[in-house]
């Protein structure tokens, strides 16, 4: 598809509308945007927002998931601005010591941009947690997505039929997101419990999740009734943390994981960006995508304040699961790593 056409009432505040539809971890939404016109140019500055940086999420401790949000808004924004006739021709990254206080520069010019993804597919856009199909995903395509992943300096491995070893050691990460208070009312606060689904709320709807009629009232009462979280940590996660990992991945086409060669700003906004163009192009070839997140509560569990609730017998646990991840499978879950459930959608 091609823009080449400089629209006579280019309105940024539309590519904005358009780029708020972008992934951000439990639909937080973290960004500040600033935009103004120098010259007939469109100039975004893009950082996170104050009021998120005050309470992250215990996902986002240090404000790498937001960083990676920014990343796809910025994508999400040159979708929309070509079809007005504008391109990204300038990026500036402006670091300090904190993520929470980085931010960076997105210059837009007119120009001719050619792309396979319009701004149809930010509105079609959607987490897929439903049945996909087993059918492996194309090579060409897989091609595609690693070199989207390797031109933002990331590492991209896809496994369509992920080893029993790799789902081993990722499952003790996604039990204990269920078992830890503060991961658990992180998880229950992005869950919506309400009789019918709505569109318009940024929350995954609990008929969403691979698990029995009986567990999601269970969880119903949980989130209602926040003493019985305890009984999550004396073993009630196991059978629904189990029963939302296992059939997820047996119904699909497999997992990519995504990770950063450094952790640092520039490259975990890349991943963001890159994250979001996958996502689109997978979406616009009838591919369904769910991030997999357990990298993050590896990752996390290292951060302050959560390292210090975490037991030394949990630490070590998690410790021998990401060593032998990195091992077997050359995932490094000490760099930012997001694991993606993808297939194509089933008749």
């Amino acid at each position: 598809m091609s823009f080449n056409t400089l629209s006579k009432t280019a309105d940024p505040h539309r590519w904005i509308n358009l780029a708020a539809k972008s992934p951000s971890g439990g639909n937080s939404q973290p960004w500040n945007i600033v935009v103004e016109k120098n010259e007939g140019c469109f100039i975004f500055t893009l950082s996170i927002s104050a009021e998120y940086a005050e309470k992250p999420s215990v996902m986002d401790l240090d404000g790498s998931a937001s960083v990676v949000a920014l990343g796809t808004f910025a994508f999400s924004l040159q979708v929309a601005a070509a079809q007005d006739g504008y391109i990204l021709t300038e990026t500036n990254y402006l670091n300090s010591d904190s993520y929470w206080d980085c931010s960076v520069y997105l210059r837009f010019t007119p120009g001719q941009s050619h792309s396979l993804i319009g701004p149809t597919w930010l509105i079609k856009r959607r987490t897929h947690r439903e049945k996909l199909s087993n059918e492996r995903i194309k090579s060409e395509t897989i091609d595609c997505f690693r070199d989207i992943a390797e031109s933002q300096s990331l590492r991209f491995q896809y496994f369509p039929h992920p080893p029993t070893s790799l789902l081993k050691n990722l499952y003790p990460l996604e039990e204990y997101r269920w078992q830890n208070r503060k991961f658990l009312d992180s998880l229950l606060s992005e869950i919506s419990f309400s009789k019918t689904k709505n569109p318009q709320e940024r929350k995954i709807w609990v008929s969403d999740l691979s698990i029995t009629p009986v567990q999601k009232f269970f969880l119903y009462l949980v989130h209602r009734f926040s003493m019985l979280r305890l009984f999550f940590k004396l073993g009630a996660a196991k059978p629904v943390s189990s029963d939302n990992f296992y059939p997820l991945i047996a119904n699909s086409g497999g997992l990519i994981f995504l990770s950063v060669i450094q952790n640092n700003f520039q490259n975990i906004f890349q991943f963001g960006q890159a994250l979001q163009q996958i996502w689109l192009l997978a979406e616009s070839q009838n591919i369904g995508v769910q991030p997999f997140s357990q990298s993050l509560v590896y990752y996390n569990s290292k951060k302050h304040p959560l390292n210090e609730e975490i037991q030394q017998f949990e630490k070590n646990r998690f410790e021998l699961n990401a060593v032998q991840i990195s091992q077997l499978h050359s995932i490094d879950l000490n760099h930012f790593t997001l694991g993606l459930r993808v297939g194509y959608f089933s008749d």
